[in-house]
């Protein structure tokens, strides 16, 4: 059995994930800086307290990488780019070079983002989209992607890319997600506001679908030194009007929400390669995953 070392634990994504492994019986290792966001998942036995981009953890040379460790934030402000590449992206390449100085080949999964599309993409957006970030979170995954793909190429490693949409269904720790938002305005009375005209689409990908995304990617690596690029979104948009009806159906009450003027745009991935090169495709729908969440808060 493949070991598999999750990074990022402490986060919301990299718990579930991390959860989801132990639960099937996977060789998993939690590697975080910090406590986790919830209780320990049952069946995760192995959680190292250790700065996850100095790579000193790493116990197996073919061992799998799920890196999601790093700037986890979209709206996240930094003076200018040279900040931005001193606190966030030397350190992450550091990251690769200690991999290569241990001699590491196994296979690195790196979980990017679909904010390294442009805003005006053609929907769904496919993988040879220009890349194009708006924010500060967008252009340090576009540097970083290049710089895991180059590590790839020079050290022979295998490398999948995950540009991942809006996942949403965690309910551990705090997500700053629409969703979430959206269900805590329904149940707690107070107003919600829709930023732009309110027919702007997002792509919402459940965590559960999410994790077997990512199981997929796991046991079908790509052939060492080809790094792949996949979305990993629903291949569906739903504008927050949308959203917001699915919710007040799921709890019952009405929301009270207003529009405010925004420059906001469509983000919808396209998941064709995905489903081609893996097999995966999403199970829950929009409406039964939502639900679920209001039901757990």
């Amino acid at each position: 059995m493949t070991a598999i070392f999750v990074t990022g634990a402490s986060g919301i994504l990299g718990y579930a994930l991390a959860g989801d492994l132990a639960r099937r019986g996977r060789d998993v290792t939690a590697i975080t800086r910090s406590p986790l966001p919830g209780p320990v998942p049952g069946g995760l036995r192995r959680i190292l307290t250790a700065d996850p981009l100095i790579p000193d953890w790493v116990a197996a040379q073919d061992a799998t990488i799920v890196h999601f460790a790093g700037l986890s934030r979209v709206a996240h402000g930094f003076a200018d780019w040279d900040t931005l590449e001193r606190s966030e992206i030397a350190p992450q390449v550091g990251m690769l070079d200690g991999l290569a100085t241990r001699g590491w080949r196994g296979h690195m999964v790196y979980v990017s983002s679909a904010a390294v599309y442009a805003p005006d993409a053609r929907l769904p957006i496919a993988e040879d989209a220009p890349l194009a970030a708006e924010t500060e979170y967008g252009r340090q995954k576009i540097a970083l992607e290049a710089a895991h793909a180059e590590a790839a190429a020079a050290e022979g490693r295998a490398l999948t890319i995950l540009r991942v949409a809006n996942p949403y269904g965690m309910t551990a720790g705090r997500d700053r997600g629409v969703i979430p938002l959206v269900i805590d305005a329904a149940q707690r009375g107070t107003r919600f506001t829709v930023n732009g005209t309110g027919r702007e689409m997002r792509d919402y990908l459940h965590v559960d679908d999410l994790c077997a995304a990512f199981r997929a990617t796991i046991d079908r690596p790509p052939e060492a030194g080809s790094p792949r690029i996949l979305n990993l979104g629903s291949g569906t948009g739903t504008t927050l009007p949308e959203i917001i009806a699915l919710v007040e159906a799921a709890v019952g009450r009405a929301v009270d929400y207003r529009f405010a003027p925004a420059d906001v745009g469509s983000s919808v991935l396209s998941i064709d390669r995905i489903n081609t090169v893996l097999g995966w495709a999403p199970r829950i729908p929009l409406d039964e995953g939502i639900a679920r969440l209001a039901g757990a808060r």
